[in-house]
């Protein structure tokens, strides 16, 4: 009698750890998949701006988006050496490039940073702003305060663009 109620308790033991495991492994697989959707997105990009600078150095804006089915760059530098507009129509490739240095550089991640140092009176500062045909978009900003991977990033970014602003 007490071997048999041994065994009916072990075997309620296994199937309490064999939940506890299935349960486990979904919370794991739903952490995945919602990291994975922080980190990059799937939507084609239908705006990109991005603009750094600061009022001693100079400002550059550019603007990349979509408009009667061609893509267009402005960038404007304003405060610079020398001053420049440009508005011209470019290969709807950049919009494809600039997805993949995204997804490449999880800069999906940066969605919603906002952080600055007040205590700086002539920094550093940038605005990035992503929108999708999806409805997403990714909105960051920093004053002297940056996230982690963004002098990579930025030096990246600002290569793509000076390529199309060139082409």
């Amino acid at each position: 009698m007490v071997n048999n109620q041994s065994k009916k308790s072990f075997n309620k033991i296994v199937v309490i750890i064999g939940a506890v495991a299935v349960l486990l492994a979904g919370i794991a697989a739903a952490i995945l998949l919602i990291g994975n959707e922080v980190n990059t997105r799937d939507g084609k990009i239908i705006s990109f701006s991005y603009s750094h600078g600061s009022g001693e150095g100079g400002f550059e804006e550019y603007m990349v988006f979509e408009k009667d089915n061609n893509v267009i760059l402005k960038y404007q530098c304003m405060g610079c050496f020398e001053e420049e507009n440009v508005e011209k129509k470019i290969d709807a490739k950049y919009l494809d490039d600039l997805a993949n240095i995204i997804n490449d550089y999880k800069i999906a991640k940066w969605d919603g940073f906002d952080q600055s140092d007040d205590g700086v009176l002539d920094g550093d500062g940038f605005t990035l702003r992503v929108k999708y045909d999806d409805e997403k978009s990714i909105e960051a900003h920093g004053y002297m305060k940056y996230p982690s991977n963004y002098k990579e990033v930025r030096d990246v970014i600002l290569d793509k663009l000076k390529e199309m602003r060139n082409s």
